[in-house]
């Protein structure tokens, strides 16, 4: 599209829409179980969707297609084969799936239309600005989760990500021209400083990756500020030792320095290290189709994997996209992937820009944060990732017609309809957690749990909580086994074990059930002492199953 054309209402509000989605779902502290990003997901959901609809609700003469639209569209087309192909995928987790997919291809799409001039800055700003904010509310102990424990975040290495992103930010606005030099420094410093707080160690990496950026692009771009990137790695090298002069946090949490924890892990076994063992060995074990999208935690719990004794369980993912990828979806579908971000990346490091390069910047840490975790799986992750990528990209263009404003009135009605439907289950699910020390409101929860609609994007969620609450010696059998089977499915918690493991035993499968004994030492070799306090509480319901206790201990002198 043309950027010299000037930009309608519409488009100013998609941008400003921009710079919320970019801030505010970063910003807001309440995390509740069972989903501990629900809010701030559901909050990114409405931002990138008004997004949407304000964008393809404009006057453009064309509407931009970006080629990288592709990939998200590969694996939705690969969500729908495993679905129908019987690889055994809940139906819950494919809706899911489907739908983060289709979402970050809209937004992929309305940043192409809105072009990298107008979505990189909005993008910026929030950036900037969001880690700025989230670094001195955290510091001044005004959000109830201290540095190590990720500030606004509640996680310590999304916080360390979404602060380098800030800082990224800041070197782009300070090199368009858009922020003074001697607005800058007050701007990254408490940014830089809370990343050394949080104890993350991936900045090390961020640092380092983002002063090769600007020193490359420095040489077609001279406006692109070399020496503060360099300065900026320097000045988080200097901090180090800032966790001895805040020994505790606000919500008194002993802080460690990134280069403490580094040598504390090399003291260790690595779990990440036995992750993508389990990764490598499920892509070659289902190397066409993969094993299917959400049977990660199924792959990691089968017998011959072995565990460091240090392993607090079994994770919900490998922590390495291209590993996550390989084991759910197969190779074929991986490979076709990496090369399409590839193509992307040869595509975006030859135009001569500083919103590419702030591209780059951006690509690049959510990339090291990937091969390390999963960013990408949380929705305000993920609408930075499509935005930058769909800003950034070529592909084609075609008339808008009256079909773009159908098409964006259209999205913003059936999501609008689809985030109700999911606040008010959501909300179901939290009164069934909150309610466990007030009988009268225990039982209403778990009616209202029982009641829940059974298309409800939120059932494994569900499965998991009724299977943990149930009764082992009131619930009939074969209705407990059904809904424990589901909730082992997406997840392992000792919980949900030691439950199926009693219905087993009641239901006369002795061995199934001492098999199932093994099992939970297998996924949390870690976490004995609360594999046995479970099994002991499944155990006190119903007396005749003592056998399953018994086995623990055998397992344990081993």
């Amino acid at each position: 599209m043309n950027p010299s054309l000037p930009s309608s209402l519409s488009e100013r509000l998609a941008q400003a829409t921009i710079c919320l989605l970019a801030s505010l779902p970063f910003l807001l502290p309440w995390h509740t179980m069972p989903i501990g990003s629900f809010h701030q997901e559901w909050l990114a959901a409405v931002l990138g969707i008004v997004v949407v609809a304000l964008a393809l609700g404009g006057t453009r003469p064309l509407v931009c297609l970006p080629r990288v639209a592709a990939l998200p569209l590969l694996l939705l087309g690969a969500v729908l084969v495993q679905w129908q192909g019987q690889l055994g995928i809940m139906p819950g987790v494919a809706k899911l799936a489907l739908l983060y997919l289709g979402w970050g291809t809209a937004l992929m799409v309305a940043a192409r239309h809105l072009g990298a001039s107008r979505v990189m800055p909005a993008l910026a700003w929030g950036l900037f600005l969001g880690a700025l904010a989230a670094a001195l509310l955290t510091f001044a102990g005004l959000v109830p989760y201290g540095p190590r424990q990720g500030g606004p975040l509640a996680q310590a290495n999304h916080f360390a990500d979404y602060l380098w992103l800030g800082a990224a930010a800041g070197l782009y606005l300070r090199g368009s021209g858009r922020l003074p030099s001697k607005l800058f420094w007050p701007g990254v410093l408490p940014v830089v400083a809370m990343s050394v707080l949080a104890g993350s160690r991936s900045p090390f990496l961020y640092a380092l990756s983002l002063a090769l950026l600007a020193h490359w692009a420095h040489r077609r771009l001279p406006a692109m500020p070399r020496r503060p990137a360099w300065l900026l790695v320097a000045l988080y090298i200097a901090l180090q030792p800032l966790p001895t002069l805040f020994p505790l946090s606000p919500d008194g949490v002993e802080l460690e320095s990134p280069t403490f924890r580094l040598q504390e892990q090399a003291k260790t076994p690595s779990i990440r290290l036995q992750l993508l063992e389990v990764a490598f060995n499920t892509a070659l074990a289902h190397p066409s189709l993969g094993a299917g999208v959400g049977n990660w935690p199924v792959q990691a719990a089968e017998p011959g994997r072995v565990r460091p004794d240090n392993n607090p369980g079994v994770a919900e993912h490998a922590h390495n996209l291209p590993m996550q990828l390989a084991a759910e979806f197969g190779l074929p579908v991986t490979f076709a992937l990496l090369a399409g971000l590839t193509l992307w990346m040869q595509r975006t490091s030859r135009l001569t820009s500083a919103e590419a390069t702030f591209g780059l910047m951006l690509a690049t840490v959510l990339g090291i944060h990937s091969l390390l975790e999963y960013p990408l799986w949380y929705a305000h992750f993920l609408a930075i990732a499509s935005l930058t990528v769909g800003a950034l990209d070529t592909g084609i263009t075609v008339p808008p017609g009256r079909w773009t404003r159908l098409v964006g009135a259209s999205l913003a009605l059936i999501g609008a309809l689809w985030l109700a439907d999911l606040r008010r289950d959501y909300r179901v699910l939290e009164n069934a957690l909150a309610s466990n020390k007030n009988p009268q409101a225990l039982m209403a929860a778990r009616q209202a749990l029982v009641a829940l609609p059974n298309d409800s994007l939120l059932l494994p969620w569900r499965d998991n909580i009724a299977c943990s609450s149930l009764d082992p010696a009131r619930v009939a059998v074969e209705d407990g086994l059904a809904v424990c089977a589901r909730a082992e499915h997406f997840g392992l918690p000792s919980t949900v074990m030691a439950q199926r493991a009693v219905l087993l035993w009641r239901h006369g499968q002795h061995p199934a059930a001492l098999a199932h004994v093994d099992r939970m030492t297998r996924a949390h070799p870690g976490r004995l002492g609360e594999v046995r306090a479970d099994l002991e509480n499944a155990v006190s319901r119903v007396p005749d199953a003592r056998p399953l206790l018994e086995r623990l201990d055998e397992l344990e002198q081993r």
